[in-house]
């Protein structure tokens, strides 16, 4: 009988180790780094929670704070181009901290190019005092269980199917689809930059350069120049994924037609050690029946 309470037990356990599921953990984080600005000393972090599917809570901590109130918000663009529009506002920083909920999913702002800018004072709100840039490659935050290695992959995927795009567009030689081409390119890879250099500095070095070249091509109309470019950025972007051991994929279909861009179905990986539960739950369950008939 204690056997059979054992094995019980066991299948409960394994059952407890692989459950359903599994993809989004109610408190997912992701740490931001602020840097100071204009000479504040104000360096420090903001801390995003995921507290539900439409709620996050944000929490700045700075050195150098000062009882002054510091205004702080969540803009789109990145520290180097931001939009001065907030789109998010924060609870004002104060003696260095400051924490909010704001009503928005933590994935949003992990992935649609975010920052997160905090002002000297509601006087002097033109000057910036720290500025942190959100995206999924962030030092100790995951997003639904994706590493920062996985984060960084599915930024160089993104940035493939992108780059497909461009050399679609550059190759049909239409200047307005060329240009909406490499504004989409270039926006991804300035709201993935912490992803693309954790990869290589020289990786992105490569990339930034042949973003200028695609560039010039669509500006001069030289769309030998241009195709060739861009062609070449999809290949660095391939290449850099397959080192990173993510495959080289492309999902943009080349055609005379604006969009359709998607990527491959590679699989859900989630589902493995699901799966992997359900095979150690029917083995433990299959023991307990086993031992029941003996006793039977």
């Amino acid at each position: 009988m204690k056997r059979i309470v054992s094995l019980i037990f066991a299948a409960v356990l394994m059952a407890a180790v692989f459950p359903l599921g599994g993809a989004h953990a109610a408190d997912d984080k992701l740490t931001v780094e602020l840097k100071a600005q204009n000479g504040s000393g104000q360096d420090g972090t903001a801390t995003l929670t995921r507290l539900s599917a439409t709620m996050v809570r944000v929490e700045i901590q700075l050195k150098n704070g000062t009882t002054v109130a510091q205004p702080a918000h969540i803009h789109t663009g990145t520290c180097a181009t931001l939009n001065p529009k907030p789109t998010y506002p924060l609870t004002n920083v104060v003696n260095g901290a400051s924490e909010t909920e704001v009503a928005v999913d933590l994935e949003i702002l992990a992935n649609k190019g975010y920052s997160i800018n905090v002002h000297k004072s509601g006087a002097e709100v033109g000057v910036y005092t720290s500025c942190g840039e959100i995206h999924e490659m962030m030092v100790g935050g995951t997003i639904g269980g994706t590493t920062a290695a996985a984060g960084s992959m599915d930024a160089m995927k993104n940035l493939q199917t992108a780059a497909s795009d461009l050399v679609r567009e550059t190759t049909n030689k239409d200047a307005a689809g060329a240009q909406a081409a490499y504004d989409a390119y270039h926006t991804l890879f300035a709201a993935n930059e912490g992803a693309i250099k954790a990869k290589s500095a020289d990786t992105q070095a490569k990339l930034e350069d042949l973003m200028n070249q695609v560039r010039t091509g669509i500006t001069a109309a030289d769309w030998a120049k241009a195709s060739a470019a861009a062609t070449q950025l999809e290949t660095a972007v391939g290449s850099a994924l397959t080192m990173m051991g993510g495959g080289s994929t492309s999902g943009s279909t080349r055609g005379s037609t604006n969009g359709g861009s998607s990527l491959p179905t590679t699989g859900n990986e989630s589902l493995l050690p699901f799966a992997a539960g359900l095979v150690l739950l029917a083995a433990g369950l299959l023991s307990v029946g086993a031992q029941l008939r003996r006793r039977a």
